[in-house]
């Protein structure tokens, strides 16, 4: 029997290779067919090219608005360390001013309810006041100004009010629980502080546990004023009536377009709307009553025209027709009763000739006769 010589195992390092170029030729197969896209490199700052990691940022006016006069436009970025680099209307800058932002701090609010006429507050930082509405079982939320905060331990002090009563001041009773510090990108670190707070003083202090003010500590590790935003003024009166076209751009790209629309008044309208339909001129009356802007009678002359409204009445009693009052006959005829034959009707005194601040109503059929007398 002859025995077939065994073959030599192939070289490990050989079999590496073999892998490797396998590898690089289904890599490139992927590629050519458009599956899989190598990772761009980042620019300095985190920010991949063309905005990738970027969002787009909040734009206001909303999309579709109708504007007129002065208009603040303002963006505010969504992503940390993004800030909205440019404001534009229909391609032209508008200079604009860097904005902050504002944290939100939330809280959930029991049964017994926060009352706004106590004026109960938070103090940011011992320095800033924000005080609290009226809320009762819900997830509260409260904007706090970027500006009042800063990268690291921040305090925010919440304070009970107080209003007169029969025993003396009287603090508002209400629990704060699971309170927190949100930023942008970020949840501040309230560890130290208690999951809830039960502020007040019972009926007229009666409850002495309960607590006036509670001081909580939250961290942040990212600097609050770092990513920034834009507010600009815009005065509608220098664009044209019409379509025109809002667009916010953030530092790595991202884009946000609104469609807005300028109605202003037609230039020498003047405060009566002279040279707009109908429909317009109504329209821009309302608006024009809404802020005050609408020239008005002078005040004599408005009640003048009032009082003749209400009164229904021509301008003076002079123009009132004049009746002279005398008495008629009237034959009636009812059968077998006693008494029936020509009615004598008096003259009533004609009130037409006196202006009363309301239309006369009659009472029943023989309203306005003053007196009967019966002819046997």
């Amino acid at each position: 029997m002859r025995l077939h010589p065994r073959r030599p195992a192939p070289h490990r390092r050989a079999g590496n290779r073999i892998t490797t170029v396998a590898a690089a030729l289904t890599s490139g197969a992927l590629l050519a067919s458009g599956w899989y896209a190598a990772p761009a490199a980042a620019e300095p700052g985190g920010v991949r090219p063309g905005g990738t990691q970027g969002t787009e940022p909040l734009l206001t006016p909303a999309d579709g608005a109708w504007l007129e006069r002065t208009v603040a436009v303002a963006a505010e970025p969504t992503t940390v360390d993004d800030s909205v680099s440019s404001l534009t209307v229909d391609g032209q800058e508008l200079a604009g001013e860097r904005t902050v932002g504002a944290s939100r701090l939330s809280f959930d609010v029991g049964s017994n309810s926060i009352e706004a006429r106590y004026r109960n507050y938070v103090l940011v930082n011992g320095e800033h006041r924000i005080h609290l509405p009226d809320l009762v079982e819900e997830r509260a939320t409260v904007e706090v100004p970027n500006e009042h905060l800063q990268a690291g331990e921040n305090t925010i002090e919440v304070v009970t009010g107080a209003v007169a009563s029969d025993c003396g001041q009287n603090h508002d009773d209400f629990v704060l629980s699971n309170i927190g510090l949100e930023l942008l990108g970020e949840v501040a670190d309230g560890e130290e502080n208690e999951y809830s707070y039960s502020f007040g003083d019972g009926s007229c202090g009666s409850n002495t546990s309960l607590l006036k003010s509670a001081v909580l500590t939250f961290f942040i590790l990212s600097d609050p004023q770092g990513t920034t935003g834009l507010h600009a003024e815009l005065d509608t009166a220098t664009l044209a009536n019409g379509e025109h076209e809002l667009r916010a751009t953030t530092e790595s790209g991202a884009t946000v377009t609104h469609r807005v629309t300028v109605n202003n008044a037609p230039a020498g309208a003047g405060a009566t709307g002279a040279g707009l339909g109908r429909g317009h001129a109504r329209l821009h009356r309302r608006q024009q009553l809404r802020r005050g802007t609408l020239r008005q009678p002078p005040p004599g002359q408005r009640d003048e025209r009032a009082a003749r409204r209400r009164l229904r009445q021509p301008a003076s009693a002079g123009d009132l027709p004049q009746r002279v009052p005398r008495a008629r006959s009237k034959h009636v005829t009812c059968g077998d009763r006693r008494g029936c034959g020509v009615v004598r009707v008096q003259p009533r005194r004609l009130h037409a000739l006196q202006p009363r601040p309301y239309p006369r109503r009659r009472r029943g059929r023989r309203a306005g006769v003053a007196g009967v007398v019966l002819d046997g």
